[in-house]
This record gives structure tokens, C-alpha cells and sequence, in this order.
């Protein structure tokens, strides 16, 4: 019979397994624990962050809107004004 270390190998094997197995079981308990709970928030988080995007991007849309009907507005009373001082510097 051959010994290592005062270990046979049939011995050695079945360290060798049960460490396998423990690490398995190790590696199983840390995914399930840790790992997938992560994914699942990583992915609510980017679900999250994308429909934020898309909200940001329709109300800068809305603004943008807005803002270029209150420039148009504005324009329009700049040229209202403008045709009120011609008429008034006429008259006198």
C-alpha cells in the first residue's frame, strides 16, 4: 500500500472529494446569496435608469417646446413694439 504523508491515496481521495464538495457547496451558497440578488438589483437599477432617461428625455422635449413658443411670443411683441415706435415717431 502506498502512503503519502501518512495519508493512503484511498484516503487522499476522500479528502480530496469532500473538499470538492464543500467547495461546490460553498460556491453554491455564495451565488445564491450574494451573486443573484446583485444581478437582480444591477438589473432593476439600469430598468430604473433607463426609464429615467426616457422621462428626461420627453420633458427637455416638452422645455424645448416651450421655450421656442415663448421666443416666438417674444419676437412677436418685439415686432409689435417696434411698429408702435415708427407709428408714434410719425405722428410727431
Amino acid at each position: 500500500m502506498h502512503v503519502f504523508l501518512g495519508f493512503t491515496i484511498g484516503e487522499w481521495g476522500n479528502f480530496i472529494t469532500i473538499a470538492t464538495v464543500c467547495a461546490g457547496l460553498f460556491t453554491w451558497i455564495i451565488r445564491v446569496a450574494l451573486v443573484n440578488p446583485l444581478q437582480n438589483s444591477i438589473k432593476e437599477l439600469t430598468s430604473q435608469i433607463r426609464d429615467l432617461k426616457m422621462d428626461s428625455k420627453e420633458e427637455h422635449e416638452h422645455f424645448t417646446e416651450s421655450l421656442n413658443n415663448h421666443e416666438q411670443r417674444l419676437n412677436d411683441h418685439q415686432t409689435r413694439i417696434t411698429v408702435i415706435e415708427k407709428e408714434i415717431e410719425e405722428k410727431k
